[in-house]
C-alpha cells in the first residue's frame, strides 16, 4: 500500500501548490521554503547533538568490558 499512499499525497502536494498559485498568486512559496530551510537547519543540529549524546551511551555500554578497550587497567 506504500506506493499509492505515496502517490496520492504527492498528488494532493501537487494539487495544493497549484491551488495556491491560482488562489494566491501573491504568496511568495519560495520565500516560505527559505525559512522552512532554516528551520530544518536547527533541527538538523539538534538532533545531530542528542544522536551523538545517545550513541555514546550506547558504545559506553558495548565495550564496557572488553579487553584492551573497555578495561581500566589504573
Amino acid at each position: 500500500m506504500a506506493p499509492y499512499w505515496s502517490a496520492a499525497l504527492n498528488l494532493l502536494g501537487l494539487a495544493g501548490l497549484l491551488a495556491v498559485n491560482v488562489y494566491a498568486p501573491d504568496l511568495d512559496v519560495a520565500g516560505l521554503d527559505a525559512k522552512v530551510a532554516g528551520f530544518v537547519e536547527v533541527g538538523l543540529v539538534v538532533f545531530g547533538y542528542i544522536l551523538q549524546l545517545l550513541g555514546s551511551k550506547v558504545t559506553h555500554y558495548a565495550v564496557k568490558g572488553l579487553p584492551v578497550v573497555g578495561k581500566s587497567y589504573s
